[in-house]
């Protein structure tokens, strides 16, 4: 039916657990959308630097808080 498994991540100044997260998704996700909630440089790096095209970024310039970035990842997965 062309269904696909998409799955939101938040991040807040999360580092390399994030990078961690994403290299332990089972094969079944077809996409993950990370949401950078304002991060400060480090994570900011980190999710610069991924590259593939089953990980997608997606950034608030501020941290609106976990519930705003589940709202902006859902919003983009459908």
């Amino acid at each position: 039916h062309g269904q696909r498994l998409v799955v939101v991540i938040p991040a807040y100044n999360t580092g390399p657990r994030v990078i961690r997260v994403l290299d332990t998704l089972p094969p079944i996700v077809d996409h993950a959308l990370v949401v950078d909630d304002g991060s400060e440089a480090e994570t900011r790096a980190l999710l610069d630097a991924l590259d593939g095209p089953r990980v997608e970024v997606l950034r608030h310039r501020e941290n609106r808080g976990v519930g705003a970035a589940l709202a902006t990842g859902y919003a983009r997965a459908l």
